[in-house]
């Protein structure tokens, strides 16, 4: 095992918000072991030893044969990637209420009781997360039969009808798409506001998602409900007068959930009559938050953002990580065309380099076919030549204004919030040597800076940074979808091993080649790493062919979707529930 402490520690979503400085302080006191399906973590009534978190496997809590009626062991969860556990007796000093069991081979941070109390001294941010998952996990008090709770607050203005459907639709695709325990509840049901927290208290030590719908009309005990809740999802119209309210309405609350009360709002458009009136910087504008989702009229599209949402909400998403790879990275066209045909629900798409250019397309409502078609007229070496504009060698060898053009006929004004699957793009400040991940703005400015080969194209002006391709730091940006707590992963590395570099004859080589073979050779090193990191690693290279030959795309597409195809079984179970 060849692991960086610190990457381990980047990775997982209950770190990744912290500063360099505590993720350091972790890393010293962290240990990363690795378990043998079967290994048993603790067992029920053990003294605290550990705070644990997963960083590849699966792990199962389960109350023991010994204590159960019936004579069988009862499952409280499976815990995957990302997942922390042991955090009730290192926070309380408890003994374990469960057992912890390895189910398949997995890699496991473990951090000494003594030195995690001390973490949280030192690190507040994080002692706080701990006290409001705490609260989920500790919620009803007694045996519980369920090892987390959430409890979600959907709340409208006026429309009983749209908060009662999307209330009720989301829990079926929570239930469904999770395999969990949800209840849903009318909070007008309850009696009064003073009765909230009991009521909520019960039902949480029975299932894992408590839905609340909630009207306007509830007035005190709505309110309650909502400052009760762990997430609030709020329904609002799109006219300028419904987004104030709304936003008016959140910061008036009586208090602010546990932790960071932003990220727990969770603002939902309706499309509406209003919709297509107002941009969405400026509805963002008006809600003091960013927009979460919006809702499409009744029909297959609302039923598939309503599926996403839940499998958000239930920790279950679907992320693929697109690599860079110039021309060989064509092969995610065929990897996308396999996953669209055996239906893969696919809910966050990271894309670094040519892997940007793709997802950018797919995000945005091309189809593989479509994107197909698209890259036809560069089976022409001669149409590949006229996206070479040369400039004056000061910041590149080419001005990229060419290519910015052909990007412009493919997405014209588009930004991220335009997209249909949440997209991010990686790219690189080259003056601070850092990653960037753009998830805001004009998607052809941020395509432009992630393909911007150091040399080769001129940086990309961006809030002040000069932006080149992302490559150069984090060719297949697996990582960033594990920070923001996607558990289920595809990575395709479209980058040639030393291995793959085989060419009929010697040649030599351009400019243009030393500097794309420089990087290329750097970042396979980098990419080739991820395969530890996630669930599904395709490497799609076909022999005989190179980064610039765009050409061959019929040849890059095939193998993309021999790869895919050869991987479905694995895919198809680790979509499962």
């Amino acid at each position: 095992m060849n692991l960086s402490k610190y990457s381990v520690i980047d990775s997982l979503p209950i770190f990744s918000g912290l500063s360099f400085f505590h993720k350091r302080a972790i890393c010293s006191k962290c240990h990363i072991e690795e378990y043998k399906k079967g290994d048993i973590l603790y067992e029920e009534g053990d003294p605290p030893d550990n705070f644990y978190c997963i960083f590849t496997g699966r792990v199962e809590l389960y109350h023991p044969v010994s204590s159960c009626r019936g004579g069988r062991k009862r499952v409280i969860g499976h815990l995957r990637k990302g997942d922390y556990f042991g955090s009730i007796s290192a926070f309380t000093g408890r003994k374990h209420s469960v057992c912890a069991s390895v189910l398949n081979d997995s890699i496991v941070i473990r951090i000494p009781v003594e030195d995690f109390g001390r973490l949280l001294e030192k690190i507040p941010k994080l002692a706080v997360f701990m006290t409001h998952s705490l609260s989920r996990r500790l919620a009803g008090g007694g045996r519980k039969e369920v090892f987390e709770s959430n409890i979600i607050a959907v709340y409208g203005f006026e429309d009983k009808e749209a908060v009662g459907k999307y209330a009720s639709e989301l829990g079926k695709g929570i239930r469904y798409e999770s395999g969990k325990k949800v209840f849903l509840l009318d909070g007008n049901a309850i009696s009064s506001a003073r009765d909230v927290p009991s009521a909520l208290s019960s039902l949480t030590k029975k299932y894992h998602y408590l839905i609340v719908k909630v009207t306007q009309s509830a007035g005190e005990l709505g309110r309650e409900i909502l400052n009760q809740a762990d997430l609030r999802h709020i329904i609002t119209a799109t006219d300028a007068s419904s987004l104030r309210r709304s936003a008016s309405f959140v910061s008036a609350l009586g208090r602010p959930l546990p932790g960071s009360s932003a990220r727990s709002n969770f603002f939902i458009l309706k499309e509406d009559c209003h919709y297509g009136k107002m941009s969405f910087d400026r509805k963002a504008k008006l809600l003091k938050h960013d927009v979460f989702a919006t809702l499409p009229p009744a029909n297959k599209a609302y039923d598939r953002t309503v599926r996403r949402i839940a499998r958000l909400v239930s920790g279950v998403r679907t992320g693929l990580a697109l690599g860079s790879g110039g021309a060989m990275g064509l092969a995610h066209i065929g990897v996308l065309n396999v996953l669209e045909r055996e239906k893969v629900p696919l809910d966050i798409i990271v894309g670094t380099s040519m892997g940007a250019l793709i997802g950018a397309l797919w995000a945005s409502g091309y189809s593989a076919k479509d994107i197909e078609k698209l890259i036809a007229p560069f089976k022409s070496k001669l149409k590949t030549l006229f996206l070479l504009d040369p400039a004056i060698p000061v910041r590149g060898l080419i001005k990229g204004r060419a290519v910015r053009s052909v990007l412009e006929s493919y997405f014209g004004k588009k930004t991220f919030f335009d997209l249909r699957v949440p997209l991010k793009i990686v790219a690189c400040d080259i003056k601070n040597r850092r990653e960037v991940v753009i998830d805001k703005g004009n998607l052809v400015d941020a395509i432009m800076a992630s393909i911007a080969i150091p040399g080769v194209f001129e940086p990309v002006s961006r809030g002040g940074a000069q932006l080149v391709d992302g490559g150069i730091v984090n060719p297949l940006a697996a990582n960033v979808l594990s920070r923001l707590g996607v558990k289920r992963i595809i990575a395709v590395n479209t980058l040639p091993s030393p291995a793959d570099v085989v060419r009929e004859e010697a040649k030599r080589l351009n400019i243009y080649e030393i500097i794309v073979n420089s990087f290329q050779a750097m970042e396979f090193v980098m990419a080739a790493n991820v395969r530890e990191q996630v669930d599904v690693y395709l490497h799609p290279i076909p022999q005989l062919a190179d980064w610039y030959e765009f050409y061959k795309s019929d040849l890059f597409i095939k193998e993309g979707r021999i790869h895919a195809k050869r991987a479905m079984r694995n895919i198809k179970d680790m979509v499962s529930p």
